[in-house]
């Protein structure tokens, strides 16, 4: 068990607090956890990059950035990596205490939730800031800022790994769409 972590009855636990510079990242995944529910490392690592990317977008990253690199599986929170080792694919269960994301973060979740940890993986490559990093180097904050502004502004497209929406569009037919992430989520019964 590294420092980033205490592990008891298989729940993960930040072990550290408000203020501390590791907080922010562990906090922010047990709050995506919180809203996804139960989910593997590998997924909670890409539902927080489009929650994150929500964050910024909203303006509520009150407690500073997140860094994350590109690795080979999409982007990575090494903090959130390093503490959940651990679980390797086994699901990493909810702090019950930990509160749930709210507004556009709370959107993105909805909708890039309901797809599988890989499908996640596969979309997160077709993101322009993990395709513009060079693999390993930590994604730039104003990339993401602008990748996410833009791909959260209306019209919002569904994840094109979303059942379907690849098909579509290989085939040239119109994605699903809708004015906001969050009618996005209800139209995709999320």
């Amino acid at each position: 068990m590294s420092y980033h972590q205490v592990k008891t009855s298989n729940a993960f636990q930040p072990a550290v607090r408000m203020g501390s510079p590791m907080e922010k990242p562990l906090s922010f995944a047990q709050r995506v956890l919180a809203t996804s529910g139960p989910v593997t490392p590998l997924k909670l690592q890409k539902l927080m990059f489009y929650a994150y990317g929500a964050a910024l977008v909203e303006g509520a990253m009150p407690l500073g950035s997140i860094p994350f690199l590109a690795w080979k599986h999409g982007p990575v929170s090494c903090e959130v990596f390093e503490a959940l080792r651990g679980f390797g694919s086994s699901l990493v269960p909810v702090d019950p205490n930990a509160a749930p994301l709210d507004g556009l973060t709370r959107d993105a979740v909805r909708v890039y939730g309901s797809l599988s940890a890989w499908q996640l993986r596969e979309e997160s490559h077709l993101e322009a800031p993990w395709v513009g990093t060079t693999q390993s180097w930590e994604i730039d904050q104003s990339q993401i800022f602008q990748h996410f502004a833009q791909k959260y502004a209306a019209p919002v497209v569904a994840p094109r790994n979303l059942a379907g929406s690849w098909s579509l569009a290989v085939d040239g037919l119109p994605q699903v769409s809708s004015g906001s992430l969050g009618e996005l989520a209800t139209a995709l019964g999320r």
